[in-house]
């Protein structure tokens, strides 16, 4: 009579499940007295015996580790985890650009197949991350995509396989990036206001703003006239499809206030204003090495109230911009744009129309002129340094997204949803 312990013993047959289980962990089960037993009296033998067969790495505590599998090949795969006795067990299809998180153990076989052929791998301590790779394909098609949302909302990014299927990418948040790995050719979409638009990544544009149906974002900056202590307002039209990472720096600072309250420190008629070195000494020495890289130009010409970055070398961008002076030479005007970091991101609308061609001129920076040195305006002091050296100097007062230019403005873009 051992009613107790009877209903824990294990049911001891050639169950291949039960092998299975037995020989890829330590675990409990739940257990029942063979019928051929006749005599309860034999019971504590058979659980002796059973003990015994359990391996002795079974007494030890199995570490568990979280193998996560990122899938890098062109399409997507089957992860299945191989068992004891050739028994699989599937985890479901792994998109490109995807990642799978798995709790295991090292030493746990998983296999995909791709290619024609079955390929493994296998948990371990050490390599708690693989990524699945095509080797041969990698150098010519293997590439990061970073995607920008400029659009007043939340919205999902879906990738188009081949067949027609979509796979959720996860959500973008206003003014967020989400960098996928991907190639050449993918195809991806997202929709806004009732409407899907599809993108595709190519090395060529590797960084994309998202705007739907918007080709420009519009910002409006007030500026202080110093000498007789008025504001105007001056809209930039912003482009991020002339040079979207230069466009999504300077949109991006402007909702951080950066621009607000900084000085117009170089001003030459006919040529260029330049700003951009903030008054908060923190923020202006901390964004000034953060350097975004070049943007390939797309054959937009430079004119009168462009805006772009200054820079001193390749992949030299951070805050410094300058507006193209109305009145500039021709020469000048196919001058610029010769530097890699000059890819204009926006125009100022109707420039001739606004103060741009009356902002106060001390002249250009030394040695060319009499204006700031740049280098002292970012050391301790440096807009004491303006006020006291330059007292009828310009600037802008505060600048902003106007959120009315981010609302439809026509049905003819994109495809319904």
């Amino acid at each position: 009579n051992y009613p107790s312990l009877t209903t824990q013993l294990p049911k001891l047959t050639d169950d291949r499940a039960f092998q299975d289980k037995l020989a890829s962990r330590c675990s409990y089960f739940t257990i029942h007295p063979p019928k051929m037993i006749k005599q309860p009296h034999r019971l504590p033998l058979l659980i002796v015996l059973f003990l015994a067969s359990i391996p002795n790495s079974c007494t030890e505590e199995v570490k568990q580790i979280i193998l996560t599998i990122r899938n890098e090949l062109p399409r997507e795969v089957e992860i299945r985890w191989e068992g004891p006795n050739d028994n699989r067990h599937s985890h479901g299809n792994l998109p490109p650009g995807k990642r799978l998180l798995l709790n295991s153990i090292p030493g746990h076989r998983f296999v995909y197949d791709y290619g024609g052929e079955e390929k493994e791998i296998i948990a371990s301590e050490e390599e708690t991350e693989v990524v699945l790779r095509d080797e041969a394909m990698i150098d010519d098609q293997m590439m990061a995509f970073t995607l920008r949302n400029e659009l007043p909302t939340t919205i999902q990014i879906d990738w188009e396989a081949a067949d027609g299927k979509s796979h959720s990418h996860g959500l973008l948040r206003y003014g967020k990036e989400m960098e996928i790995s991907t190639f050449a050719g993918h195809h991806f979409t997202y929709g806004y206001d009732g409407k899907k638009f599809r993108i595709t990544a190519t090395k060529e544009r590797d960084y994309q703003v998202l705007l739907g149906h918007l080709e420009d974002i519009s910002v409006q900056c007030d500026t202080l006239i110093t000498r007789n202590q008025t504001v105007d307002s001056v809209t930039i039209k912003v482009k991020p499809s002339w040079s979207p990472r230069g466009a999504a720096r300077f949109l991006d600072l402007v909702r951080k206030g950066y621009y607000d309250g900084v000085a117009l420190n170089r001003v030459v008629p006919q040529f260029l204003t330049q700003f951009g070195i903030s008054p908060n000494k923190e923020l202006r020495n901390e964004m000034k090495e953060d350097r975004i890289k070049d943007d390939p130009p797309v054959g937009v010409d430079f004119e009168a109230g462009m805006i772009s970055y200054a820079g001193n070398g390749r992949n030299s961008r951070t805050t410094e911009v300058f507006i193209v002076m109305p009145g500039v030479s021709v020469d000048q005007l196919n001058h610029f744009g010769t530097n890699s970091w000059e890819t204009p991101f926006g125009i100022v609308d109707n420039v001739g129309g606004t103060v741009v061609g009356r902002f106060y001129s001390y002249g250009d920076m030394p040695p060319w002129g009499n204006g700031p040195q740049s280098e002292k305006i970012y050391e301790d002091g440096g807009y004491e340094y303006l006020k006291r050296e330059f007292p009828m100097m310009d600037y802008i007062n505060k600048c902003t997204i106007v959120q009315s230019s981010l609302k439809l403005k026509d049905d003819n873009h994109g495809e319904d949803l």
